[in-house]
């Protein structure tokens, strides 16, 4: 009985509460309100399905046809399609094995760039060393020098006898 007491308490106290919100003029107003524009926006929306009810009918028999077709022709490439999704499959690993193959490649580019500025290795210091190409530049000219004196004296440096 103690408890039914406090029970009708709490249900007196949200009553006041409902009163409270629900029970003045512009709570009543809104709610008319709402229920107007609820009504309205049924009216609304029946008018233009009833106004559209043709097209609706159409567009959904177009999708159903549609999807119907879709259906077909995905069971008659079932195959086709594995076989381009398999091949997907493979292409994407075979290109991730690419791009592997492609870092470590940069990864030793790099190093060999590093090493070649450095002056490292024969070709690092052939690039690096600028005594060593004025010297080959040199040896260059006088090859050529040579080469240019042997078509003007070629007895000076060559002997043909004949038996």
């Amino acid at each position: 009985m103690g408890m039914m007491g406090q029970m009708i308490a709490e249900i007196r106290t949200l009553t006041g509460y409902l009163k409270g919100a629900l029970g003045t003029e512009w709570s009543e107003k809104k709610i008319k309100e709402t229920i107007s524009n609820a009504h309205q926006l049924s009216s609304d929306l029946a008018s233009l399905l009833k106004g559209n009810k043709p097209k609706i009918e159409k567009s959904i028999d177009d999708l159903s046809h549609a999807s119907s077709n879709l259906k077909d022709m995905m069971d008659q490439n079932r195959s086709k399609l594995e076989t381009t999704l398999d091949n997907l499959n493979h292409a994407s690993s075979d290109f991730q094995k690419i791009t592997s193959t492609l870092e470590d490649l940069s990864t030793s580019l790099k190093s060999l760039s590093d090493k070649i500025e450095k002056g490292e290795g024969t070709l690092g210091q052939l690039i690096n060393d600028e005594t060593l190409y004025q010297d080959l530049k040199t040896t260059t000219r006088a090859i050529d020098e040579l080469i240019e004196d042997i078509k003007k004296n070629p007895k000076r440096y060559f002997r043909f006898e004949l038996f």
